[in-house]
C-alpha cells in the first residue's frame, strides 16, 4: 500500500542538511550568500532560477527550495515503501538536482542505492531527422550546455561531500550513444528523472530505461513545458498505456504556486515491458548487440 499520495510535504532534514553542506563548501567565499549557487549551477542556470528571489528563510532560491522538497518526497516515498532500485538523471549538466538526490538519501543515512548520471557534459546532439519533433532545433548551438566533461560536475559533488565512487555511475555521451549499454547493466530503478529537452533524447530514455522503473517509483520530468519534450512523453504514455495521472506538484512553502513543468512526475503503479522490435529500432545503430531483455523480479 502507498503511503502519503497528497503531495510533497516540506522536508527540513534535507533542506537543512544540502545547505549545511553548500555551507561548509563555501564558507571562505566572499559576497552574498547567493554566490555560492553560481558554481553550482553556472551563470546561465543562476540567471534563470534567480528570476524568483534568493529567499533569506530558506537559505537558497525559492525555485531550488521547491525543487528540493519535491525530491525529498519522492525518496521518502520510495524508503518508507520500500520500492527497489537505484536512481537514474539524464540531463544532469552541472549537478543540482542530482546532488539532491544523493542528499536527501544521505539525510536518511542510506548508502546502498546506485545513482547514475547520465550526460555527455558537452551539450546537447544535432537534430536527428528520423524525429520531427525535433526539426530546427537549435540545442546543440547552445555553448552554456558544453562543460568539456563530467569534470565540472564531478567537483562540484565533492565539494559538498556528496561524490561517491563505488555508487555513482558516470554515463559520459549522448543518450543514442549510452542507452543500449546500460539497458543489461541497470537492473531496477525507484527514480527516472528526465532532462533531456529534445523528443530524441527523452524517447531513447524513456524506451531503454522505462521498464525498469518499479512500482511504486517515480518518473521526474524537467522539461514538460518545452514542445518536443512533451511530445515524446505523451506519445510514449499513449503508446505503451500508461495512465497514471501526471502530478505538478504543490509545496507548502508556496501554497500557492505549482512547480512551472519542472518536477512534474508520476508514480508508476504498473510494470511496462518494451518489445525488443521497438528498442532496435529506437537504436539502429547497436540493433545487433540488443539481446531480448530478461524480466527481474
Amino acid at each position: 500500500m502507498l503511503t502519503n499520495t497528497s503531495g510533497p510535504p516540506a522536508c527540513q532534514t534535507l533542506q537543512t542538511t544540502f545547505q549545511k553542506a553548500l555551507d561548509r563548501a563555501y564558507k571562505n567565499s566572499r559576497g552574498s550568500p547567493k554566490d555560492k549557487y553560481h558554481r553550482i549551477l553556472g551563470k546561465e542556470s543562476w540567471r534563470a532560477v534567480g528570476k524568483e528571489g534568493y529567499d533569506h528563510s530558506l537559505g537558497m532560491p525559492r525555485t531550488m527550495a521547491r525543487i528540493v522538497e519535491s525530491i525529498t518526497f519522492m525518496v521518502e516515498e520510495i524508503l518508507a515503501n520500500n520500492v527497489e532500485g537505484g536512481v537514474m538523471e539524464t540531463g544532469v549538466f552541472t549537478g543540482f538536482q542530482s546532488m539532491a538526490i544523493a542528499a536527501a538519501f544521505k539525510a536518511h543515512g542510506v548508502s546502498d542505492r546506485d545513482q547514475w548520471l547520465c550526460d555527455s557534459f558537452n551539450g546537447l546532439p544535432r537534430a536527428d531527422p528520423r524525429y520531427h519533433a525535433d526539426r530546427g532545433s537549435a540545442f546543440h548551438k547552445l555553448k552554456r550546455h558544453e562543460l568539456g566533461g563530467p569534470a565540472f560536475t564531478q567537483a562540484n559533488f565533492e565539494a559538498v561531500g556528496l561524490r561517491d565512487v563505488v555508487r555513482q555511475h558516470w554515463e559520459v555521451g549522448f543518450f543514442n550513444d549510452t542507452m543500449p549499454g546500460l539497458i543489461p547493466r541497470v537492473p531496477k530503478l525507484s527514480m527516472l528523472r528526465l532532462d533531456g529537452d529534445m523528443y530524441q533524447s527523452t524517447w531513447e530514455v524513456l524506451v531503454a530505461m522505462y521498464p525498469k522503473l518499479q512500482v511504486g517509483g517515480f518518473l521526474v520530468m524537467d522539461d514538460y513545458d518545452l514542445a518536443p519534450f512533451r511530445k515524446a512523453v505523451d506519445q510514449f504514455r499513449k503508446k505503451y498505456g500508461i495512465t497514471e495521472v501526471i502530478v505538478s506538484p504543490k509545496v507548502p512553502v508556496f501554497k500557492k504556486k505549482k512547480l512551472p513543468n519542472q518536477g512534474n512526475y508520476w508514480r508508476v503503479e504498473r510494470r511496462v515491458t518494451i518489445p525488443l522490435a521497438d528498442i532496435q529500432e529506437t537504436f539502429l545503430h547497436a540493433k545487433s548487440t540488443l539481446a531480448a531483455p530478461t524480466r527481474r523480479r
